[in-house]
């Protein structure tokens, strides 16, 4: 019985300029000794909107960069409309539809971004840059071919509803297998995992209900289907941090 549970990363920014400038991810910026003056944050998913105002509150100016419509895109329209608000009262600039082309070093420890907007090219400057635009699996180390271990085509390993891989005896759990990448899901593999190889019971992931929070103030929690996940709604997506 061999059970992966290598975890995920952030996903590389491969932005034009990117590797000429300082880049933190959600480890690198805990690991900061300084409050950045002006933080400039890709994504406008859970992680981005945790540490922008994370670190808004202890001072910095925080502008959040969202390639897509709006923020929160799994959540319904008005959800992402009041966090929006929320945010933009503690002082956040918040810049949807609005696409990275290139930063550059702007001298003095600062950094230059151009973006994409219906309004034309707009640059923005800041002191530091964060990408927060999702995560990959941590399996280009493990040779899962070289085991007959099946991926999907964003590389996560496949499992079925009792998490085990595409070879019998095998079975993988947290995030490397995909989905909503929440820790209290992990430990929910290992209940099942823990039950059905030790005490061969016959527990699966089926139906499981995903509860999750985004930790901003006030905190956003949420358990069950949304408007936009009900029946008939082609327009559901996937509930987690991987999804930008």
């Amino acid at each position: 019985m061999i059970i992966v549970d290598a975890g995920a990363r952030s996903r590389p920014l491969t932005l034009d300029g990117a590797r000429d400038v300082p880049v933190l991810d959600s480890t690198s910026i805990m690991e900061l000794e300084e409050c950045p003056e002006h933080l400039i944050i890709l994504g406008g998913g859970y992680i981005g909107l945790e540490f922008g105002q994370m670190f808004r509150r202890f001072g910095s100016e925080v502008t959040i960069v969202q390639t897509r419509p709006r923020l929160l895109m799994p959540e319904d329209d008005d959800i992402s409309d009041a966090v929006a608000d929320i945010l933009r009262d503690d002082g956040i600039t918040v810049l949807t539809s609005a696409q990275p082309e290139r930063v550059e070093d702007a001298g003095g420890g600062r950094l230059r971004l151009l973006l994409r907007t219906a309004e034309g090219e707009r640059w923005i400057e800041g002191s530091h840059l964060l990408s927060a635009i999702g995560r990959i699996p941590n399996t280009e180390a493990l040779a899962p071919a070289a085991a007959g271990v099946r991926l999907d085509d964003r590389g996560f390993i496949e499992v079925d509803a009792y998490l085990e891989t595409s070879v019998p005896g095998v079975y993988a759990m947290g995030d490397i297998k995909g989905g909503p990448a929440f820790t209290h899901l992990s430990y929910d593999d290992y209940r099942i995992l823990h039950a059905n190889l030790l005490t061969q019971e016959k527990l699966s992931t089926r139906d499981r209900i995903v509860p999750y929070t985004v930790f901003i103030d006030p905190q956003f929690g949420r358990v069950g289907m949304s408007e936009r996940q009900g029946p008939g709604n082609r327009t559901a997506r996937c509930a987690s941090p991987s999804c930008p």
